[in-house]
């Protein structure tokens, strides 16, 4: 956690410094916006290690709060956002699979394990990226890329078919997910009127989410290996967003 805070004090330090050099030498024009963001994630995560019939999908999710950006000229930007983001991933166990049986305690028979188990992990979202617009004009593309540190708030799942739901996550979680985010979008000037902006793009995770493994339990009593391990899991999202900004 430390040598995380610390690279992020080191990039928001440079990022400073280069902003007071361009502003002083390079640009003419510098204009700064604030407003506000929201949009929807498809939240994802990657598995080292998975076993034969049990896979991992997408789970939908919300994101939403304020953006401040600093435009140095007209195509050159950076933002900083505080979102609230929720993130996770679906999860499948086929009932044909002989990796998910156990014993039901219950009538001391052997069974097959199988349904969904919904995972929902809500972030505190820090996302720093530079900008680079296309073009000239009241409305233009633009490109974007940089890191993203999510504080995690907390966790929860839901299930179906016989397997229990864990219900708080948070235990077996990393309190930072850091993240490298990238993509595109449009920017409309609408003249005498705000900013608007348009954006999708993936959110690729470079450090581990969960700090051990959730037990995996079913309702009619009885436990079994964990199907995925969740201790090797990086997050993958895909962001789309919309907002509204006004210059200061």
């Amino acid at each position: 956690m430390k040598k995380y805070f610390i690279a992020f004090l080191a990039f928001f330090s440079v990022s400073a410094s280069v902003i007071q050099t361009t502003r002083g030498q390079q640009f003419q024009n510098p204009s700064t916006l604030v407003g506000i963001r929201v949009g929807t994630t498809l939240g994802g995560q990657s598995s080292g290690t998975t076993t034969d019939g049990t896979t991992s999908g997408l789970k939908f999710g919300i994101l939403g709060g304020a953006q401040v950006e600093h435009w140095f000229s007209d195509n050159w930007g950076i933002g900083l956002s505080v979102l609230y983001n929720q993130k996770g991933a679906s999860e499948t166990y086929s009932e044909g699979s002989i990796n998910h049986r156990f014993t039901d305690t219950t009538r001391n028979i052997d069974t097959i394990c199988s349904g969904t188990d919904d995972f929902t992990l809500n972030y505190l979202e820090i996302p720093i990226h530079l900008k680079y617009a296309l073009g000239y004009g009241d409305v233009m593309p633009y490109v974007f890329v940089g890191p993203s540190f999510g504080l995690l708030l907390s966790g929860s799942d839901k299930t179906t078919g016989l397997i229990s739901a864990i219900g708080d996550v948070k235990p077996f979680l990393q309190s930072l997910d850091i993240s490298i985010d990238f993509g595109a979008g449009f920017i409309d000037h609408i003249y005498n009127g705000p900013t608007i902006f348009f954006d999708a793009g993936y959110s690729a995770g470079i450090s581990n989410i969960y700090k051990s493994n959730p037990p995996r339990t079913v309702t009619v009593g009885g436990s079994f290996p964990n199907p995925i391990d969740h201790t090797t899991s990086k997050s993958g999202d895909i962001r789309i967003g919309l907002g509204a900004m006004w210059p200061i």
